[in-house]
């Protein structure tokens, strides 16, 4: 009898081709898995760069946004103290540079200030009278703190207790006096005073020094500056 044939799977030749053919298929498996893990593992990483990249452009954004703050704040902090002390620099000059005779005549003008009024022209006069110089009297004028309205009110009450005045009369008295026209008509009209009793007062004063016929008396107070029906008022009112 001849040999009995072998199975083909039992054949050497069929087994050492099987298992190369396993051996292939395998390697060729993980050959993928590896190359798939690693394609699968670049995106994750582009991205994580990426977004590391823009984090940072952010940060540091936001970080120059912050600085230009911090130095704002700070040069408008630095401004402040320099503003203040260029202020007290001013307000403090002219008396660190005053000389006695100014600080002295800037006294002198207080104290005049203090029981009487006057125009800024006759302070000034009155501190030259009391031999202070034009410099120093000037000077002393123009560093007082004073309102120059309210004196002219303060001058036009003093006069009206002493004597009868028409309102053109005072004003023109508080001008000779060296308050401005402005500042003369603002002082008689801000005073309490009935112009008709005035022309009363001063027909009557009139009348004790001299002697008036009534429409010369009229005639006198129209000349002082009354009106018409004033002056009639008061040379009725007196005569």
């Amino acid at each position: 009898m001849g040999k009995e044939k072998k199975p083909i799977y039992k054949r050497w030749w069929f087994i050492v081709a099987a298992v190369l053919v396993l051996f292939m298929v395998f390697g060729s498996a993980l050959g993928e898995g590896d190359n798939g893990e690693e394609v699968a593992e670049i995106p994750e990483e582009s991205q994580e760069d990426d977004n590391g990249e823009n984090d940072n452009g952010e940060n540091d954004n936001g970080d120059d946004e912050g600085e230009k703050e911090e130095v704002a704040d700070e040069s408008e902090g630095d401004e402040d103290p320099v503003e203040e002390e260029e202020e007290e620099v001013a307000e403090e000059s002219p008396a660190d540079d005053m000389t006695s005779g100014e600080r002295n005549a800037l006294r002198s003008a207080e104290n005049y200030l203090g029981f009487s009024a006057f125009s800024r022209e006759g302070l000034i006069d009155q501190l030259k009278f009391e031999d202070y110089s034009d410099e120093e009297a000037t000077f002393a004028v123009d560093h007082v703190e004073v309102d120059w309205y309210e004196q002219a009110i303060k001058s036009a009450e003093d006069y009206l207790r002493y004597t009868a005045f028409s309102k053109t009369g005072l004003v023109d008295q508080l001008k000779f006096e060296g308050f401005t026209t402005e500042q003369a008509e603002h002082g008689v009209a801000n005073v309490e005073v009935d112009w008709f009793e005035q022309a009363v007062k001063s027909a009557e004063n009139y009348l004790n020094t001299m002697s008036f016929s009534k429409q010369g008396l009229i005639d006198q107070l129209v000349f002082e500056g009354f009106t018409q029906e004033q002056a009639q008022h008061g040379a009725d009112e007196a005569y």
